[in-house]
Parts: C-alpha cells; sequence; structure tokens
C-alpha cells in the first residue's frame, strides 16, 4: 500500500531531519551546537541525541538548562511561526509550584516538541521524532502498563 505524500516541508534542526540517510548526516556542513546560541548540558562534542532506524534519522534531543528556554523557544518559533505552545502548573514533591511550557509542531511526518521541564525543574529539551517512531512508543508504553 503506497504512503500518502507528506504535507509541508521537513522540521530541520540544524540540518538535521526525520528521514535523511546517515550519508545526508555525515555530508552536513560542521556549525556550532547550539541553538539559538545555547549550548547542550551534554556538551559540546555530542550535543544531540540521535536516534537511527534502518539507516534513517528517526528522532533527535537536545537537552539544555531551563534558564536558556525563552532562548531556545524564541530561535525555534523565529524559523517555525505555527510552533503552538500551551502552558500548565506543575509541582514537585516538595510542593513548589513550576509553571510548565510545552510546545509543538507537526509537519511533514515528524513531530517537533519543547518543554521547559523535564525530568526536573534545571532542564528544558527539544526533540524532534517521526510520527512512527511516537506511535512505536505509545504502543509499548501501553503494552508495558497492561502487563501487570
Amino acid at each position: 500500500m503506497a504512503k500518502a505524500p507528506l504535507k509541508g516541508e521537513p522540521i530541520a534542526i540544524k540540518g538535521m531531519f526525520i528521514g535523511m540517510t546517515t550519508a545526508e548526516f555525515i555530508a552536513l556542513p560542521k556549525s556550532e551546537p547550539t541553538i539559538g546560541g545555547v549550548m547542550s548540558t551534554q556538551g559540546y562534542q555530542d550535543p544531540f541525541n540521535l536516534d537511527w532506524n534502518e539507516g534513517r534519522l528517526e528522532g533527535l534531543l537536545f537537552f539544555f538548562k531551563a534558564e536558556n528556554f525563552d532562548a531556545v523557544l524564541g530561535a525555534v518559533k523565529g524559523k517555525y511561526p505555527k510552533l503552538q505552545c500551551t502552558t500548565s502548573q506543575i509541582e514537585n514533591r516538595m510542593g513548589g509550584k513550576f509553571q510548565q511550557v510545552t510546545c509543538n509542531l507537526r509537519q511533514a511526518g515528524a513531530s517537533l516538541m519543547i518543554k521547559r521541564f523535564t525530568g526536573d525543574i534545571e532542564t528544558s529539551a527539544l526533540g524532534l521524532h517521526s510520527e512512527g517512531a511516537l506511535l512505536r512508543r505509545a504502543k509499548a508504553t501501553k503494552a508495558r502498563e497492561s502487563d501487570i
């Protein structure tokens, strides 16, 4: 069965896009490993967590300090103005309340997400994943949750 054509231009972060081959990745020009001038908390040498499937990029993650969230969000919104953000209140174990910001954009078979807090109140994340990878993760999570 033929796949429906993807709508829109692929979302690209530092030239990386969902579905790119390892050869395309290797051919990327070297660039500053920052987004919006913000360095990854993983350092300079390997700032992105990359997820490959059958020689194609299926996902990437970029972790950064939450204090730099607005700079990263501004850079991404400048490139992708259709990015939609929602705000909610979250609470830590000690009762501290914080404003969580989650931004999403779905386009051309990919999902871009930026979260102010992920795992702790000091770390933010930007993620780009294929819709297929997200569906597989959701199925795996559902299977784990039903295995009781």
